[in-house]
């Protein structure tokens, strides 16, 4: 049996260049398709935005700009580095299945599959000196995102993925669709959509604290160091940290001041170091963490090669 195809764009060819071939998954608000760029003759993604029906006219306008905002933002951020997925072309479409609007996005086309599926698949603990490589490329993307004003808010297994490039296997990040741009002079990315009131997008297992109590904190560079933690950790244990039913469990363990997420938490044995360095990442308060995902990941590493080198010591 043929998967649904939600919109029914299947067959058409979009702007008279991107041909849509066939549905590969829909989340909470996009829909993804495997397609191909005609002009170019290579493969392409095509990512549709999922607009819900009771929107009034003006809302739905809101939403298409911010997805504009979205594919300007991912095209600027890709142009500078390689790690980032990169966008190729934006516009709308109507659905010939809802009648409805539809935004998309053209991205490269990507050989490999997602983190989480990885950690799915394969659910194993991994040492350190494993993990640590495999999310350099990513930490390099998440870090050059940051040094343009850019932080991601939304880092999720799903959102890194492992593609296969001429020099091996590397982790990508995808997804900055509710980006926060802290300073949009470094990106020239035009006036951009500010508000959409108190609507609130991210995966509740990896949200930092300060997504469920703005109190504490603006969302900043500290928001990304606290997910890619939590992330860093599922690899090392191969298990996911938080856990909960609804979004009110998952808040309510973000934001628990004596029961921290940690390596020992999660069963893995790692030295002091690298528990402190978890500790700080992983602190209630943005205030108390690594300022930003460069200073994490150098801390990390200097942790692991100190505590490697005292292993091989005894």
């Amino acid at each position: 049996m043929a998967p649904p195809d939600p919109f029914g764009l299947v067959g058409q060819v979009l702007d008279g260049q991107f041909r849509v071939d066939r549905f590969i998954g829909e989340g909470g608000f996009s829909v993804v398709y495997a397609g191909h760029h005609l002009g170019l003759s290579e493969p392409i993604a095509i990512k549709c935005m999922k607009l819900p029906p009771q929107l009034s006219s003006q809302l739905i306008e809101t939403f298409v700009q911010r997805f504009r905002d979205e594919s300007r933002l991912h095209y600027k951020l890709s142009q500078g580095n390689l790690y980032i997925a990169r966008t190729m072309a934006a516009g709308t479409t109507v659905s010939p299945v809802t009648r409805a609007l539809v935004p998309y996005m053209v991205l490269e086309w990507l050989d490999g599959h997602s983190l989480a599926s990885e950690l799915e698949r394969d659910p194993r603990q991994r040492p350190l000196s494993e993990v640590v490589p495999l999310f350099d490329t990513a930490v390099d993307a998440l870090s050059f995102a940051q040094s343009q004003g850019v932080v991601h808010r939304d880092l999720n297994p799903g959102n890194f993925f492992l593609t296969k490039t001429a020099s091996g296997t590397k982790l990508k990040v995808l997804d900055f669709g509710v980006a926060k741009v802290l300073d949009e002079s470094r990106l020239e990315i035009g006036p951009r959509v500010q508000t959409m009131g108190k609507i609130r997008i991210f995966a509740p297992a990896y949200g930092a604290p300060e997504q469920f109590d703005d109190t504490l904190g603006p969302i900043g560079p500290a928001t990304d160091v606290y997910a890619l933690a939590l992330v860093v950790l599922e690899a090392l244990s191969g298990k996911t940290v938080m856990t909960g039913e609804h979004l009110g469990d998952f808040a309510m363990a973000a934001l628990d001041p004596v029961k921290r997420p940690s390596p020992k938490g999660v069963g893995v044995v790692v030295s002091p170091d690298v528990e402190s360095v978890f500790a700080r990442a992983l602190a209630v308060s943005p205030r108390d963490r690594w300022p930003t995902v460069r200073d994490f990941w150098t801390a990390l590493r200097l942790a692991s090669r100190l505590g490697g080198a005292a292993e091989a010591g005894r």
